[in-house]
C-alpha cells in the first residue's frame, strides 16, 4: 500500500527551511480527513478527487501516522516564499 507525505517549508529573507506542517496520505493516514480523501481516491477511478487538508505539526502526525517516522520513498516538499504563511494545501489525485 503506498503512503504520500507532504512536508511544508517557509522561506524568506531572515530565515529558510521553516518547518510549517505536514501531512500523509495513504495507508497510514495522519487524520481523519485524510483517510476519507484516501479512501474516495481508491474508490473512484479515472476521475480527480481533490480536498483542503489543514496542516498538521510534526508531534501530531508522529503520534497518529507511524508512516510518517519512516522514511518515506513518496514525500513532496513544498517550498513556501513570502510573508504568508499557509496552513491548509489543497490535494488532487
Amino acid at each position: 500500500m503506498a503512503v504520500l507525505r507532504w512536508r511544508v517549508f517557509g522561506h524568506n529573507m531572515k530565515s529558510s527551511n521553516d518547518f510549517i506542517g505536514r501531512i500523509v496520505i495513504g495507508q497510514y493516514s495522519s487524520g481523519p480527513s485524510e483517510s476519507n480523501h484516501w479512501r474516495r481516491m481508491l474508490n473512484t477511478h479515472r476521475t480527480a478527487v481533490e480536498q483542503w487538508h489543514s496542516l498538521r505539526s510534526r508531534a501530531e502526525c508522529d503520534r497518529v501516522s507511524p508512516a510518517s517516522l519512516e522514511n518515506i520513498h513518496t514525500q513532496k516538499d513544498i517550498a513556501v516564499i513570502g510573508m504568508f504563511l499557509p496552513t491548509k494545501i489543497h490535494i488532487e489525485f
